[in-house]
């Protein structure tokens, strides 16, 4: 889906929805201005025309209710990161340690602003150096700075009751980002008025342990990106 280190909207949204509404899919793609269906993935800024363009298409097709509420399933963050692997090695590529922390973090962020529910089960911190979900770092820090090379071990760790719809929208964050190494991701999600920042700063996050991003926050921040 990467080809010379961009990524196209078309490749992004390749293989459809969990509705299967193709001619839909093509029209939605079709209808995107120019300017905005390819971009460099180089930034969580530049990356929502695509995402803005698969909820469009999400609400289209579900007429508007997209599928949501308690009884929807979460996810251990683990088996998030397994998926994340699994799809990196099918094409020859491996990611680092934290890259895993943050791409998990982002599929999460962009699953609450456009299906209106988490993707993964445990609590975000606002630690030092950015959002960490805690399970998630004991999991992969055995890695160090190097490439995580095989799948997390661990309670949740199973891919078992992942939808379609997941699937695909953790696929397009891959997409979307994997050309940014660990610094990068990490820039992006503990800037200046991230969730991150105003959990760590603003509400003195800094001053205690395990201080909790709200769901509330990385989804507003998310949204707020949707309609940039």
């Amino acid at each position: 889906m990467i080809e010379g280190g961009r990524t196209t909207l078309a490749s992004l949204l390749k293989g459809g929805t969990s509705c299967g509404a193709t001619d839909d899919l093509d029209r939605v793609v079709s209808e995107v201005p120019a300017q905005v269906e390819e971009f460099p993935a180089r930034d969580v800024y530049q990356s929502a025309p695509a995402v803005r363009a698969y909820e469009q298409h999400m609400n289209e097709a579900t007429g508007g209710l997209l599928p949501g509420g308690s009884s929807v399933k979460r996810h251990g963050s683990r088996a998030v990161a397994n998926y994340l692997i699994e799809r990196a090695k099918e094409d020859g590529d491996f990611l680092t340690s934290m890259q895993l922390l943050k791409l998990v973090y982002i599929a999460h962020g962009w699953n609450l602003a456009i299906h209106q529910r988490p993707l993964v089960r445990e609590a975000v911190e606002a630690w030092k150096y950015g959002p960490v979900i805690s399970d998630l770092y004991h999991g992969v820090k055995r890695w160090g700075a190097g490439f995580v090379r095989h799948r997390l071990p661990g309670y949740f760790a199973s891919e078992e009751g992942f939808t379609r719809e997941d699937e695909e929208l953790v696929s397009s964050v891959l997409s979307a980002y994997r050309d940014l190494n660990g610094l990068e991701l990490s820039n992006l999600t503990h800037r200046r008025g991230t969730p991150w920042y105003e959990v760590y700063y603003e509400q003195g996050g800094k001053d205690r342990r395990h201080a909790v991003i709200p769901n509330r926050l990385i989804k507003e921040h998310f949204q707020s990106l949707l309609t940039s």
